[in-house]
């Protein structure tokens, strides 16, 4: 083979590797930009469905608060009745 020939080949070999190499790069950045995306949007959802936890939440927590005020209120009146019975009528 002619050098001038061998030389034309790896020129040829060279500029195809670095094609190749554009274009994993170029789909490597595309792969990137959609997990980049399909992530935005699970952070999207994930931060609605915390929101509506949250709101449950709260409601669970004021529901409960109530509940305990209403026992106590129960229990101070059972309380006073008994106190009033344990007094010595006179």
């Amino acid at each position: 083979m002619w050098v001038p020939q061998k030389l034309r080949q790896m020129i040829g070999l060279q500029i195809r590797s670095t094609q190749y190499l554009a274009e994993i790069a170029a789909g490597s950045d595309n792969q990137q930009r959609i997990i980049n995306d399909k992530l935005n949007e699970l952070i999207g959802v994930l931060s609605d469905i915390s929101d509506v936890q949250r709101t449950r939440l709260d409601a669970l927590v004021a529901g409960s608060d109530h509940q305990q005020k209403l026992i106590n209120a129960k229990l101070d009146a059972v309380i006073a009745m008994l106190d009033n019975q344990s007094k010595p009528a006179g």
